[in-house]
């Protein structure tokens, strides 16, 4: 079971409006009556008992509803090689998330809730329900930022659960760029798939409409590497 649920369990897509971190969630969501383009590109290196290698590569439309809602419609194709198993490259999800920003965008404050539901393209049977928020606090030059998600694999003969924690500080060096660190992890909440943990360094921009974020994180618990880059383009 834990084989065949490693292609499932790629991380949450959990992003849109300008992302300073690479694996934590943007507290930002885009403008009503906008549309962003987004992305994004993450590796996991040698990940749990099998040695998972994955290569995803994800985009995702984002509308903004109100200025406060937006929704997004993430697809995500992912590479994939472990242990005792065939090589797989494809399409391994899609689906429909809506974020809402709680506080209003003037305040050093800023909270987001997310609800999303991703519907998996190999086993036709599962479906992948996400809860999640993010907490940032600007002040000056620094910025904070902490997530949790609560993410299910919903299937005819099992639930698994897993919580993805996050934790980040960053610095704002000129007006365009900040300098990062970060702290991100899956949690398995049973015996269906290993726990990893990493941290590293990350750096994000802003160029008008368009933003750039990426981190590197090695790892602490369950995985050797997971490095991320993410871009976005608003108009």
């Amino acid at each position: 079971m834990k084989r065949a649920l490693l292609f499932l369990l790629l991380p949450g897509t959990a992003l849109a409006g300008p992302m300073r971190y690479g694996w934590l969630p943007a507290t930002e969501v885009v403008e009503e009556g906008r549309v962003e383009a987004g992305g994004w590109i993450y590796e996991r290196d040698d990940r749990g008992d099998l040695h998972e290698r994955a290569t995803a590569l994800g985009v995702a439309p984002t509308f903004g509803l109100t200025d406060a809602f937006e929704l997004r419609i993430p697809f995500e194709l992912v590479a994939r090689t472990a242990v005792e198993e065939t090589p797989s490259f494809g399409l391994a999800r899609f689906g429909g998330e809506l974020r809402y920003r709680v506080t209003p965008r003037t305040r050093s404050l800023a909270a987001i809730g997310r609800v999303a539901l991703m519907r998996d393209v190999e086993i036709r049977s599962l479906i992948r329900p996400e809860l999640g928020a993010a907490v940032g606090f600007e002040q000056g030059i620094a910025q904070v930022e902490g997530a949790i998600d609560l993410v299910l694999e919903i299937n005819r003969s099992s639930i698994h659960k897993e919580l993805h924690p996050g934790l980040g500080a960053s610095v704002r060096v000129s007006d365009a760029w900040r300098l990062c660190a970060e702290l991100y992890g899956e949690v398995s909440l049973d015996e269906l798939a290993d726990t990893w943990l990493a941290l590293g360094p990350s750096a994000s921009a802003r160029f008008g409409r368009s933003w750039l974020s990426a981190s590197f994180g090695f790892g602490l618990r369950g995985i050797t590497f997971a490095p991320r880059i993410n871009w976005g383009l608003a108009w």
